[in-house]
């Protein structure tokens, strides 16, 4: 007989969980609120927080970047603006 579990389990750790949890409320309160030509602060955080955001790129401050430590944006790439980029894996935008 197959027993039904409806515990729901997730793959990641539990610092994976509170890095996440911390890089949501950093950017509510730190990234999101900027002003749209504040590029250099926003790629300041995304780098803090593990990505690889080459200094030229234009992050959009509405854009939600889920997981950022997974993220590598190259130069003269954009985010659009009320874009969702889920990092689950490695994640490159622009030229390699």
């Amino acid at each position: 007989m197959i027993e039904y579990s409806p515990v729901q389990t997730t793959p990641f750790s539990k610092a994976i969980k509170i890095k996440a949890r911390l890089w949501n409320f950093v950017w509510l309160f730190f990234y999101k609120p900027t002003p749209w030509f504040f590029y250099k602060y926003r790629i300041f955080i995304l780098n803090l927080f593990g990505a690889n955001v080459s200094y030229l790129a234009k992050p959009a401050s509405s854009s939600f970047i889920e997981f950022p430590w997974n993220l590598t944006m190259n130069e003269y790439a954009s985010t659009g603006e009320h874009s969702w980029i889920y990092c689950l894996d490695k994640i490159n935008i622009g030229l390699f």
